[in-house]
């Protein structure tokens, strides 16, 4: 059946942050005994990085004193190599839930933080190189999972070859986020503690007005006591192009889906097709709207897979307002079916969900 992101609206992302634009990435230490000295790393990176931070900050301010202007000058803003980008963001909030699990009592109350660090190099005009570690981490919880905690790993750590004159074809390699159809289709999850990330080859092509993203993928499977990997067998292929020039008003975004997984690791073989486009329209009198249907079919074991969803909204924005304050309507739709491949046998599994929303909040 349709995977949840597909099909759940994306979730409000309210939390305490503290986010900077320096910081440092650890990479090339892989097995379960490593975990240790990547710690240490990522202490001494963490170490270096507010260091560098404040002496930033110092170096800029003197310069400022020095040349009366009350603004930094160049000089110190080039301490920093223009091929280096170093970045770092720090997440935090609390949560609470009560009646786990349908139980009266059985309430919890805990924190999770969220703490990234990264380093970027452009080696030459046409490559790029990126790495990022990630602590996650749940205080307080009880019966922690790999959905809340994933001390010290490798998030990101991906090359990325692009037409720098051109401009018109992009190649990224390596652990990255795959995001599409506005998260509801594939999505990293950003909201929650632990994000998902895929081990992935991604071919870009086209300008910004019209492209096609073609990408073959393996998604990485959490594990909260060594590095993180993909899972062999579980693979996910895809082409999502973006055509702003086919409607006036209109992006349309057509997309192909198959998901494989093989081997006696990763579960019962299965086979999924997954097709379907995104409209995004404006309509007059400050109106927009945008919709999403996808059809599903395929195979898991010795059962067959027939399903589709989608979701429509209308918006309003009054552009003339003060706060230009934008209200929404939305329904969602999911209807599935898995059958067996006898077709004088009953449907082993159906169901069907819809879903209406109003919302509204100044922009």
């Amino acid at each position: 059946m349709l995977p949840t992101d597909a099909l759940t609206p994306g979730r409000p992302r309210s939390a305490i942050v503290v986010q900077t634009r320096s910081g440092w990435g650890v990479s090339g230490l892989t097995g379960r005994n490593s975990r240790a000295n990547i710690r240490r790393c990522f202490v001494v990176c963490a170490i270096a990085y507010f260091l560098f931070s404040f002496l930033e900050l110092a170096c800029r301010g003197e310069e400022a004193n020095r040349d009366g202007t009350g603004a930094p000058s160049t000089a110190a803003t080039r301490r920093v190599p223009e091929w280096l980008s170093i970045g770092g963001s720090f997440r935090s909030r609390v949560e609470g839930r009560t009646g786990i699990d349908f139980e009266k009592g059985a309430d919890d109350g805990y924190f999770l933080s969220r703490l990234r660090l990264d380093v970027g190099i452009k080696a030459t005009p046409w490559l790029n190189l990126f790495v990022q570690g990630q602590d996650s981490r749940s205080p307080g919880i009880r019966n922690a999972n790999s959905r809340v905690r994933d001390p010290l790993d490798i998030r990101h750590a991906y090359f990325e070859l692009a037409d720098s004159r051109r401009r018109w074809i992009k190649l990224k390699a390596g652990r990255q986020e795959l995001l599409y159809g506005s998260e509801r289709l594939i999505s990293p999850g950003d909201w929650g503690n632990v994000t998902r990330t895929f081990d992935a080859a991604k071919l870009t092509l086209g300008n910004s007005e019209t492209n096609v993203d073609i990408f073959a993928a393996s998604v990485v499977q959490v594990d909260v006591n060594a590095l993180n990997k993909r899972q062999d067998g579980n693979n996910l292929y895809g082409v999502y192009g973006q055509l702003k020039e086919l409607m006036s008003n209109a992006i349309v975004e057509p997309f192909l889906l198959y998901k494989t997984m093989r081997g006696a690791t990763v579960g019962p073989s299965t086979r999924v097709y997954t097709a379907g486009a995104r409209v995004l329209a404006r309509l007059p009198a400050d109106f927009d709207f945008s919709t999403k249907l996808a059809i599903q079919r395929g195979s898991l074991a010795d059962d067959t897979i027939s399903a589709w969803a989608g979701y429509w909204i209308l918006g309003y924005t009054r552009h003339a307002a003060a706060l230009s304050p934008a209200f929404s309507l939305s329904m969602l739709t999911q209807v599935a079916t898995a059958m067996p491949l006898m077709e004088h046998e009953e449907p082993s599994i159906r169901c069907s969900r819809r879903h209406m929303r109003i919302s509204g909040s100044p922009t």
